[in-house]
């Protein structure tokens, strides 16, 4: 015999759903995520010494891919704290 369990939160493929339907703490934790990747991509770009091009082409290549994962199922939101992400990057 089966048992299930009702629970508030579960992640399935690294997205983080819960019972309420709100993707507020998933889109937290991809900011986190995004944050760490952007500031070692900063740290590169400086020792390398990149041009601005280039360093754009990166964050659309990398960090673009973190901010955007599992999206589809986010609706139309508040999506503020990844649209924060991004613009302090090219502050």
């Amino acid at each position: 015999m089966v048992h299930f369990a009702i629970v508030s939160e579960f992640k399935y493929l690294g997205a983080l759903f819960n019972k309420s339907g709100s993707f507020y703490k998933e889109k937290n934790h991809i900011a986190k995520q995004a944050t760490n990747a952007i500031s070692n991509l900063i740290c590169k770009c400086k020792s390398l010494k990149l041009p601005i091009n280039m360093q754009i082409d990166l964050f659309n290549k990398m960090i673009k891919l973190i901010l955007l994962y599992g999206c589809e199922c986010w609706g139309f939101g508040n999506n503020y704290v990844l649209e924060k992400v991004q613009s302090n990057y090219w502050s």
